[in-house]
């Protein structure tokens, strides 16, 4: 019988995609530029599904914990707003 291994996946977006519409949409409501937010993106990743951070706080997108988060898919809108 050949090994199987389970893969589990993970909802994931883009950090371009969403660094695209927060500077697109965004830009006069964020105080970050465009090379912080991609630090961001690249250290924390994208998510489009909320989780738990190591601090054990609901997190969305890249990082955010700001505003009230449930436990859900976001989309890529939803997640650039949260910023």
């Amino acid at each position: 019988m050949p090994n199987i291994k389970r893969i589990t996946t993970t909802a994931l977006c883009g950090v371009s995609v969403i660094i695209g519409i927060v500077l697109g949409d965004y830009s006069d409501e964020i105080i970050m530029s465009k090379a912080g937010l991609e630090i961001i993106g690249n250290a924390e990743a994208c998510r489009n599904e909320s989780y738990y951070c190591p601090a054990n706080i609901l997190t969305i997108g890249i990082g955010s914990t700001k505003g009230k988060i449930e436990q859900r898919k976001y989309s890529d809108d939803e997640i650039a707003k949260c910023g």
